[in-house]
């Protein structure tokens, strides 16, 4: 198990002062610099091997904001994945009680053509596997309420409109 080190990167006039807890200050000129840099601090100061340290480098608490930006992203990616299957399910139930590819595309508000590459995509994908690993839990129950208000007639958040 290795350890963790975190700094905290700090602008200056010729580059960038990296703040790492319980060690040091050390100085950079740019950001890319900023893990070698953390663990030769580290080596140096604490006499340690940290050639296999994780690094972590926070900018002015940006860091944060790009973990949440990548998780709304990650649920947006799983959320497409989901209606994709739903939408290759319900155009493949449309066509189980007798309706015409065409009458589909006009319930499914999509062209002739793509109702017939959801009926040939239905069968190909696991609507049991809709949710990957990137989505917690809570994400899961929230989006799940979500559908739920939407399936009752209430408008969808902003969001999903």
């Amino acid at each position: 198990m290795s350890t963790t080190y975190k700094a905290k990167a700090v602008r200056w006039k010729h580059g960038w002062e990296l703040h790492v807890d319980g060690v040091g200050v050390t100085q950079v000129r740019t950001l890319a610099a900023a893990e070698q840099q953390v663990r030769d601090l580290v080596e140096t100061m604490l006499d340690v091997d940290a050639s296999d340290a994780n690094v972590e480098v926070d900018v002015d608490g940006v860091q944060a904001r790009v973990q949440r930006t990548k998780a709304k992203a990650n649920l947006a990616a799983t959320l497409q994945r989901v209606a994709a299957v739903e939408a290759r399910t319900e155009a493949q139930d449309l066509r189980l009680a007798g309706l015409s590819v065409s009458d589909i595309a006009v319930i499914m508000h999509v062209s002739r053509g793509r109702a017939s590459q959801l009926l040939a995509e239905a069968g190909t994908v696991d609507p049991h596997a809709q949710w990957d690993d990137t989505v917690d839990e809570e994400a899961r129950e929230l989006i799940d309420a979500w559908v739920a208000r939407v399936e009752q007639g209430e408008p969808a958040p902003p969001a999903m409109a």
